[in-house]
């Protein structure tokens, strides 16, 4: 796989309105984010010469660029555009996605990026969890606006902390559930595929996948102290998933009720989900850098 496209598959990965404009035709890759500036002709791009990468932001509205230039210390100005300062150059897809992140969000204003809040959370890997007060809040948005959220910065993260993990897929994740009768608590990271888990290992596997269940029960225990999740397939057989102390499950709940069993329902006998026609369903799939991010959506 080229270079172009490793990098290309991870920015499609990362957003979901992504549109791929020129690849593998010469040493720039051109992406066109229509959630970072909707001008037509405006992208990112990444110049792959001699197989190290060059990024920057091809946008010719003076406004544009000199408001996102003056609000940032990690920008700067280019005949055509926008790049990070000092123009580095980068080694590999890895540092460029990172790099790509680190643009984008300070193009956007967003002063909660994944590296920020990475300096932050490396080393305390319970603070990838959400808060709790915004635990409901999260289910009205997936109830009322069919909001399918990806969270692209935990598995980042997840990597940087010597994590063995695929993609940026991630709708949503916690920490100390028992799987099953497992004695020990296990992590859970819930993406396209289904139910992940690094079972206390560095390497995360997927445990239960989406096109195996039929149905998906909850019950809350009547202090909320306690959250149960019922994953069954139609043979009868099934997994339970139970967290004490945080009603975060409930989000997997609400993100079946309302988006998953949908999904499933509409393409259980196709040979793949069309991601385009999940979107005319009227499902709003949105890409979150951090938490800070979602939190100041609500605000």
């Amino acid at each position: 796989m080229s270079l172009q496209r490793q990098i290309a598959d991870r920015i499609v990965d990362l957003f979901s309105d992504a549109t791929i404009k020129k690849i593998d035709k010469d040493n720039f890759l051109d992406i066109h984010l229509p959630s970072v500036n909707e001008q037509k002709g405006t992208h990112i791009f990444f110049n792959t010469s001699k197989n190290k990468v060059k990024i920057g932001f091809y946008c010719r509205d003076n406004d544009f660029v000199a408001k996102a230039v003056n609000s940032s210390n990690v920008l700067e100005t280019y005949s055509q555009g926008i790049r990070l300062a000092s123009n580095p150059t980068l080694e590999d897809a890895d540092s460029t996605i990172s790099a790509a992140i680190t643009l984008i969000n300070a193009i956007q204003g967003n002063e909660g990026s994944i590296y920020q809040e990475e300096n932050h959370e490396t080393g305390n890997m319970h603070s990838l969890t959400i808060n709790e007060e915004f635990i409901g809040i999260l289910n009205e948005l997936i109830e009322s606006y069919k909001l399918l959220p990806n969270f692209s910065f935990i598995p980042e993260i997840l990597r940087k902390n010597g994590y063995n993990i695929d993609g940026n897929a991630c709708w949503f994740y916690t920490e100390e559930v028992r799987w099953a009768e497992n004695d020990g608590l296990w992590d859970l990271l819930i993406n396209n595929d289904g139910f992940y888990s690094s079972m206390g290992q560095n390497e995360y596997k997927l445990l239960f996948n989406w096109d195996s269940l039929a149905d998906l029960k909850i019950k809350v225990a009547e202090d909320k102290s306690r959250v149960t999740l019922g994953l069954f397939q139609e043979n009868g057989q099934f997994l339970t998933l139970t967290q004490e102390g945080s009603l975060s499950l409930l989000v997997t709940y609400y993100m079946y009720e309302h988006i998953v069993k949908l999904i499933i329902e509409e393409f259980r006998n196709e040979p793949m989900i069309i991601w385009s026609s999940v979107d005319k369903m009227g499902i709003l799939r949105r890409n979150f850098n951090s938490f800070k991010e979602l939190y100041t959506s609500v605000e």
